[in-house]
């Protein structure tokens, strides 16, 4: 028969499992944390690229509406000088 120290767990035997676990829960929620950074830096940069071409795209909209607006209203006077001087 073994005898009843092998059997039986200590307190400092406990207290070193648990000192060993709460270690290694540190590193893996450390580890979780690290991830989701580096997840989250990955998001934002997608994202920034993202709005930087929608950005982009509305820029070019808007100088093209500027110029379509200033053809019409050259137009329209020119129209209209015509029609008073001519």
């Amino acid at each position: 028969m073994e005898s009843t120290d092998h059997m039986m767990a200590t307190k400092s035997n406990m207290l070193e499992l648990k000192q060993e676990v709460r270690q290694e829960t540190n590193r893996e929620i450390k580890q979780e944390v690290e991830n989701f950074r580096v997840e989250v830096k990955q998001n934002i940069a997608q994202i920034r690229t993202e709005f930087n071409i929608k950005f982009v795209r509305v820029e070019f909209l808007q100088k093209l509406h500027s110029w379509m607006l200033g053809f019409m209203l050259i137009g329209v006077v020119t129209l209209i000088l015509k029609a008073f001087f001519a």
